[in-house]
């Protein structure tokens, strides 16, 4: 599906990280979509979401705000076929961009 929304000029949102404080574990499908098809990445981290809804909880605090940080667009060539390798560059630029102060 989200091969067919990119090839129709669409943007396609995906969160990778399993967890939303641990990107050690990050999926391997942004990579795949992005090596496939030749698009770039761009890193958004979301900072404070912990506060909003910490765990376990179910309803969100109120007067509770998160941030958006963009990171440079990250492209990968076709050619490029470690989905794994170009995984970890993703999960790195989103790492250090939720590092920032």
């Amino acid at each position: 599906e989200a091969v067919s929304i990119l090839k129709n000029n669409g943007i396609v949102g995906v969160f990778p990280a399993a967890t939303h404080n641990d990107l050690t574990s990050t999926k391997t499908g942004v990579a795949r979509i992005a090596l496939s098809e030749g698009c770039p990445v761009l890193p958004v981290a979301i900072n404070g979401t912990e506060e909003i809804m910490p765990a376990p909880s179910m309803v969100p605090r109120k007067f509770k705000f998160a941030s958006l940080h963009f990171g440079k667009p990250v492209v990968f060539k076709k050619t490029q076929k470690n989905s794994v390798e170009a995984a970890k560059k993703i999960a790195k630029v989103i790492l250090r961009e939720l590092t920032k102060k």
